[in-house]
């Protein structure tokens, strides 16, 4: 039988013990190779034995696992996270296609996520491209580009406005032709949603406040991005528009 070895980070002596011993009853192809309870020994464990699978909590006392990733120059690895909330890392997770569980543990769902892994090992990838949209104050200062063959990491600030087209989105961006993506723009709605400088003014356009270079102010406003676009400012967005832009 082919073993995996698997890395545990968690803080919580009583969940951690749960999930070792919950590891070697139930999953016999799993092998826990180390375990820790903080940032530091997390990053040391995962560098001295190379596992094939991460499980992980989200929060750790001080710090997340997060800065765990961010500190390995290999990601060569499966992970699966563990968390109680964190709404704004879960946005993430779930546009970089990496599984989560919530706590309190559940077994079957611990048992479908470790059943996903062993189908689809490489996970390289789509760590990566959450660590793109986070940093540790949560908010992203790029955002990850996939397409086909390739993830274009862009300033989160070099961003004017995004475009629904159908199941497509196109990003316009500062000094750089537009990029369509095989994503909506209410995943990117979500996921800026922690960032003010985005305002969604019309069901096809979310905008990037900062990148406005002139309002048109009648009836129906109109803004004027730096790249000499014109959008429409929709008419049930009118107020929060001006209330985002104006103060008022």
């Amino acid at each position: 039988m082919f073993t995996t070895t698997c890395f545990i980070i968690e803080d919580d002596p009583i969940t951690l013990d749960w999930l070792v011993r919950t590891v070697k009853k139930e999953f016999p192809s799993l092998r826990i190779v180390g375990t820790a309870t903080n940032v530091s020994d997390a990053i040391i464990g995962i560098k001295n034995t190379g596992p094939s699978l991460l499980l992980t909590d989200i929060e750790l006392d001080p710090g997340s696992s997060f800065e765990v990733l961010e500190q390995l120059d290999n990601l060569d690895f499966g992970i699966i996270f563990i968390t109680s909330f964190e709404q704004y890392a879960l946005q993430a997770i779930k546009l970089s296609a990496i599984d989560y569980i919530s706590k309190p543990v559940d077994l079957n769902e611990l048992k479908t996520a470790i059943s996903k892994f062993t189908k689809n090992r490489q996970q390289q990838l789509q760590i990566q491209n959450m660590l793109a949209h986070l940093n540790r104050n949560q908010q992203p200062k790029k955002l990850a580009i996939p397409s086909e063959h390739y993830v274009e990491l862009v300033e989160v600030e070099s961003i004017l406005y995004f475009k629904a087209e159908i199941n497509y989105c196109r990003i316009f961006l500062e000094n750089q032709k537009p990029i369509l993506v095989a994503k909506t723009l209410k995943e990117y709605d979500s996921l800026l949603s922690h960032d003010p400088s985005f305002i969604r003014i019309h069901q096809s356009h979310l905008i990037n406040r900062n990148k406005v270079k002139k309002i048109i102010r009648s009836k129906l406003p109109q803004v004027v991005m730096y790249n000499g676009d014109i959008l429409n400012v929709a008419r049930a967005k009118k107020t929060e528009f001006e209330i985002q832009m104006f103060g008022i």
